[in-house]
């Protein structure tokens, strides 16, 4: 969507927002009708970029399965409406553990870590202090115990399991959050995993309908979805929880050979925090519709931050252990799979070869990824956190296969993208080795769709040899030419 479309719906909206007291008492009249608000006009369940009234109800009937004067229309006052099922949502149990804690990790035995946060003024906790963020649902209970992997009162060790305590806890008809100290001996980073560092906080405003937008959980890790409405409503029936003015996600459209929708929020995913496309929080995941697992629903993170008393820092805070330099303890990182992969091709000299010059330059590559502002913008516009969440996947399922589209971008255009920002923004090692060897990692990715395909192909010839004496003055410039 271009600045003009986006000027174009944020006009739309506006209209409507003048007549949508109109509207609410128009249909809100219907005895099925919950809420009646304003978002994105859903097909299949996924967001579009169209603007609509959303028309939350009970239960959904067909329109020959009703009296005329019992139909939602499907337009009223000149906008469309979107009728839109309130259904269930629940949550469940997890058992990985990270060290440094890192948000998007498992907590508690019930949800999720959703990222380290800070305190300000006008808490029980002085301002400043680093805090653990989650939902209320997953830490209720203040001057309870945290433990990662497991609950604190389920493990046996509390050196290596109890992370911290909860000092505040609430759930309002728009807020489903918690927050808690970490104890002194716990390291910790404010980046989440699969993700990086997070560029502060937006509020769900700046969205626009169709959006992506992204969260890693425990149980669905790193995943991709649609933005549908910032105002949404909707209830937990594990709790008898009624949400308004929430968050609404979708899942983006299947991708081929795929004809059903991943889910976006499952079990376990609780306390996760929702992000925009530039890594701003925008919200914190409380629910979703299951089993399809979606939509999601998220609190809005200005009311989180105005409730719980905290802030989102903008890059790393003091004491904090840098993900990308820390080594990440992943306790279901399948193991097998890695073994398999390494046994396979680890093997072969050419294998050898390309892990060697992983090796050496794998640190900065991730320090650009997560802290150049070139390199992260580079790499979100062209989606690499969504490529890398596919391929990843092919190394647990087989019989998946990654995208080599999405929304339009090729594989092939990431990692020319990131192959020319690289150079231009890593030291002279760094860009003479993309120099040499971004064309056979092109090569190697185009029309592979699983990790075990690319990397065989890959280690079928050696890495490049080294061209130091021939390496041209201007390399950025010979590899936009090529």
């Amino acid at each position: 969507m271009n600045d003009f479309e986006k000027e174009q719906q944020r006009a739309q909206v506006r209209q409507m927002e003048a007549v949508l007291p109109d509207v609410q008492r128009e249909l809100g009249r219907f005895a099925n009708v919950e809420a009646i608000t304003i978002g994105a006009k859903e097909i299949n369940g996924v967001a579009t970029t169209q603007a609509a009234f959303q028309v939350y109800v009970r239960v959904k009937k067909k329109s020959v399965e009703l009296p005329p004067d019992e139909r939602i229309p499907p337009e009223i006052r000149g906008f469309p409406t979107d009728v839109i099922l309130i259904e269930d949502t629940s949550r469940t149990e997890d058992t990985a553990g990270y060290r440094p804690l890192a948000g998007g990790t498992q907590l508690n035995g019930n949800g999720t870590l959703g990222i380290i946060a800070v305190t300000t003024a006008g808490g029980t906790t002085p301002a400043g202090t680093p805090v653990i963020l989650t939902n209320s649902h997953v830490a209720p209970t203040v001057g309870a115990h945290l433990g990662q992997p497991g609950s604190a009162s389920d493990c046996g060790c509390c050196v290596c399991c109890d992370v911290g305590v909860v000092v505040a806890s609430t759930i309002t008809p728009t807020v489903d959050g918690a927050i808690a100290t970490l104890n002194s001996d716990v390291r910790f980073t404010t980046e989440i995993v699969e993700i990086g560092a997070v560029r502060g906080w937006a509020t769900g405003t700046t969205m626009h309908f169709g959006d992506v937008v992204f969260k890693r959980g425990r149980t669905t890790e790193l995943v991709e979805g649609r933005f549908s409405s910032a105002v949404g409503s909707n209830f937990r029936p594990d709790d008898n929880k009624t949400f308004v003015n929430q968050i609404r996600v979708t899942s983006p459209p299947p991708v081929p050979p795929a004809t059903t929708q991943a889910p976006f929020q499952l079990k376990g995913d609780s306390g996760s925090v929702l992000l925009d496309s530039q890594q701003r929080v925008i919200g914190l995941v409380h629910s979703a519709v299951l089993p399809a697992g979606t939509p999601a629903f998220a609190s809005r993170i200005e009311d989180v931050r105005a409730t719980l008393n905290i802030d989102i820092p903008l890059m790393g805070t003091a004491g904090a252990i840098p993900l990308s330099a820390a080594a990440v303890k992943h306790h279901d990182l399948l193991p097998e799979d890695i073994r398999r992969l390494a046994a396979v091709y680890g093997q072969r000299e050419a294998g050898k070869r390309w892990w060697e010059l992983v090796q050496r330059h794998q640190h900065e590559v991730m320090q650009l990824v997560n802290n150049n502002r070139a390199t992260m913008t580079a790499w979100n516009r062209h989606h690499g956190p969504s490529f890398v969440s596919h391929y990843l996947k092919t190394i647990k399922d087989h019989g998946y296969h990654a995208p080599q589209e999405i929304n339009g971008i090729r594989v092939e255009n990431l990692l020319l993208a990131i192959a020319t920002v690289l150079q231009d923004e890593g030291n002279p090692a760094l860009a003479h080795a993309i120099w040499q060897h971004y064309l056979q990692i092109i090569e190697a990715v185009q029309g592979r769709r699983t990790v075990d395909a690319f990397i065989d192909h890959l280690t079928q010839s050696f890495p490049a040899a080294d061209t130091t004496e021939s390496e041209p003055e201007d390399c950025a410039a010979s590899l936009v030419n090529h």
